[in-house]
C-alpha cells in the first residue's frame, strides 16, 4: 500500500495533487480548472466571514459594554447601607406609620417606602397599612 511520503517521490510538480516536496515551486494546473459556481462559493464564503468578523467585533463592543454596567451596578449595591429592622410595640409602631402617611400626604406610599423609612418589618408595616386602610385613615395600598 501507498503511503503519502511514497507518492511525494512519484509525483510530479505541478500535478493537482502536488505537496510542493522540499520547498520546489508548486504551479497547478488545478486553479484554472476550479468550476465558476466553486469560485462563487469561495466568495461567497469569504463575504460572509467578512461579516461574521464584523458581528462578532460588534457582539464583543457590547459584550465589554454591558460588563462595564455590571460592574458599576455591583459597586453601587455593594455600597447600599443595610437597613437594621427596629423591634418596637405594634402600637408604637401604627402610630409611627400613621405619622409618615401624614407626613406625606397625597403622595403614592408604598409598605416597602414605609419600612425603610422607618426601619420597620416589612410583615408588621404591611399588615399596619391593612389595618389603617380598613379604618379608612388611608387608601388603598
Amino acid at each position: 500500500m501507498a503511503t503519502i511520503r511514497d507518492m511525494r517521490k512519484t509525483m510530479v510538480i505541478g500535478t493537482p495533487i502536488a505537496f510542493g516536496y522540499r520547498g520546489e515551486d508548486t504551479t497547478s494546473p488545478l486553479r484554472s480548472s476550479i468550476p465558476d459556481s466553486v469560485e462563487f462559493s469561495k466568495t461567497n464564503l469569504y463575504t460572509e466571514c467578512l461579516q461574521l468578523r464584523a458581528e462578532n467585533a460588534k457582539l464583543k463592543a457590547e459584550n465589554e459594554g454591558l460588563r462595564a454596567k455590571v460592574v458599576a451596578m455591583q459597586a453601587t449595591n455593594s455600597a447600599e447601607k443595610f437597613l437594621e429592622i427596629r423591634e418596637i410595640a405594634r402600637e408604637q409602631a401604627k402610630e409611627e406609620v400613621r405619622a409618615f402617611f401624614k407626613e406625606h400626604h397625597g403622595e403614592a406610599i408604598f409598605p416597602s417606602d414605609v419600612m425603610e423609612a422607618l426601619s420597620l418589618d416589612y410583615d408588621l408595616v404591611y399588615e399596619i397599612c391593612e389595618e389603617l386602610e380598613r379604618e379608612g385613615a388611608v387608601k388603598g395600598l
